[in-house]
């Protein structure tokens, strides 16, 4: 089954397609097809999302530990809770979170926001 289709007669009643592009219109059928570009496209797009993920990550970990810290601090003080308590508390919201594989969260720390 095919999921990303245009009809080739809608297309077709765009005024400005080269030559090679009516050409490929012509012998398209009644559909075309984008799955042969959009498999290509779509593991490029994956691997940059990764690459930037962790690339953020390694770029901003002294950031994140700072931000960590206050948030813990901040916890503290409005729950009137100890620093295990409330590292409790933030774990037991953090493990109902999904975070993609390879972001290395340090087990004291909070894990998302």
């Amino acid at each position: 089954m095919t999921y990303f289709t245009f009809p080739v007669a809608k297309l077709e009643t765009w005024g400005g397609w080269t030559a090679p592009s009516k050409t490929l219109l012509a012998g398209s059928g009644v559909a075309l097809s984008l799955e042969p570009l959009l498999g290509g496209h779509a593991p490029l797009v994956l691997d940059l999302n990764h690459w930037l993920l962790h690339r953020l990550a390694a770029d901003n970990a002294t950031g994140r530990a700072d931000v960590n810290k206050l948030m813990v601090e901040q916890e503290m003080t409005v729950t009137g809770l100890d620093r295990e308590a409330v590292l409790g508390l933030i774990r037991d919201r953090s493990e109902r979170r999904y975070y993609p594989p390879g972001i290395d969260v340090p087990e004291e720390a909070p894990r998302g926001t």
